[in-house]
């Protein structure tokens, strides 16, 4: 008896190695309604599916890093997008510095930001840091990939914030009434 559970416990402990040890992350990303904020989550295992608010699945670090770093960025792209009502509605500290992702475990990783919004970032491949605008990286998946999830959100956060301003510029020049002004005048 005492060899039949020992058994199970080793397979299944072999079971809970190999999905921690495979390359497919845990959970994947089914769906993101733009228009109810939701985002909806299948993790491995488990029948039922996980339906989280975009504003609460970017303060969860947990299933952040267990989502793959383009499916991440992709969440964070669309919080970025977001972010400046998400802080006018909720009036927190939280939205003082965005995003808490500090996580460093990819073949690239995160340095700093300069001061035109460019992402310098190390490559432990080249071994060198590198520069690069952080929507150039959320449209180059094999760039992207070599992120870990939760930094990829945070570049895929950083990008949909640029958009986000970008197309707030865009309407603000387009409401400024232009008049003609001639030689006569």
């Amino acid at each position: 008896m005492l060899g039949i559970i020992k058994n199970k416990y080793n397979s299944l402990s072999n079971c809970i190695r190999n999905l921690i040890q495979s390359s497919k992350p845990l959970c994947r990303l089914e769906d993101i309604d733009i228009i109810k904020r939701k985002v909806v989550i299948h993790c491995r295992g488990i029948s039922t599916v996980i339906k989280i608010n975009l504003e609460e699945i970017m303060y969860d670090e947990v299933l952040i890093s267990n989502l793959s770093p383009v499916q991440a960025a992709w969440i964070g792209y669309y919080y970025g997008i977001h972010y400046e009502e998400f802080k006018l509605h909720n009036n927190s500290e939280i939205y003082n510095n965005g995003p808490p992702f500090t996580d460093r475990g990819g073949k690239c990783s995160m340095v700093m930001l300069d001061r035109r919004g460019n992402l310098v970032y190390f490559d432990q491949t080249k071994n060198r840091n590198l520069v690069a605008i952080p929507l150039i990286i959320l449209k180059t998946q094999s760039l992207l990939q070599k992120f870990s999830p939760l930094q990829a959100c945070y570049i895929g956060f950083l990008s949909g914030l640029s958009v986000s301003k970008d197309q707030n510029n865009i309407t603000t020049v387009s409401q400024n009434k232009l008049r003609l002004v001639t030689a006569n005048q």
